[in-house]
């Protein structure tokens, strides 16, 4: 039985229900509606649990013999074993390819009558190089998108930088030519101490930092 086919269905009192099974004490019914389905791990740990191992459990309690019933524990163990392993799985790898490698493999193990608890190597690793495939993508979307951010960030810094500088001296007014605009709006202060009634190039902190060539 597929994993997806184990988990429990929402009980509705519909007349369109059609019910499937009975198993420890639990109802495995249908309807027309949208049946659930194994999305998530704790789906799988809940379909495992309430479903394939109680058949196990009811199975070995069915044997009559000791002989019997001895091949049935180990095959409860072994799916123990194997559900442990899951949670690792789960942990390490995209949910999907650990969900299909399961079902592959324990289906796989119950045709061929090998130990379910015994990994599928290859798969697995075919499984993390899809992991590690996936976060380097996302990695490098994230460092895209901060390197932009960032410069964003310093482009308006710098323009913030830029407006206020020239909002708060005029530029001409620090030249050497000096500002003939008659009615000019921007404030006539020194852009290297910021004093109002002298220009930068007539201030002594900036003249001692730009000397006049020798002549």
């Amino acid at each position: 039985m597929h994993i997806d086919k184990a988990i429990r269905q929402y009980q509705s009192s519909r007349s369109d229900q059609q019910h499937l099974a009975t198993v420890g004490g639990l109802t495995l019914s249908t309807s027309s509606s949208k049946p659930r389905t194994v999305t998530k791990p704790v789906d799988w740990f809940e379909a495992m649990f309430s479903s394939i191992l109680p058949v196990l459990i009811a199975l070995a309690s069915a044997e009559t013999t000791i002989e019997g019933v001895k091949p049935r524990l180990v095959q409860i163990e072994r799916h123990v074993s194997y559900c442990l392993a899951a949670l690792t799985y789960f942990e390490k790898f995209p949910f999907y390819s650990v969900k299909n490698y399961l079902e592959s493999h324990r289906e796989t193990c119950w045709t061929h009558k090998l130990d379910v608890s015994q990994p599928d190597v290859p798969t697995l690793n075919m499984a993390m190089q899809q992991r590690s495939s996936s976060l380097s993508s996302s990695s490098s979307s994230s460092s895209s998108s901060s390197s932009s951010s960032n410069s964003s960030s310093a482009l308006r810094s710098n323009n913030k930088k830029k407006s206020t500088y020239t909002a708060n001296e005029c530029g001409r007014f620090n030249s050497r030519e000096g500002c003939n605009v008659a009615h000019c709006t921007t404030p006539h202060k020194c852009r290297e101490c910021h004093v109002l009634g002298h220009g930068q190039t007539s201030c002594s902190k900036w003249l001692a930092k730009h000397p006049p060539p020798k002549k």
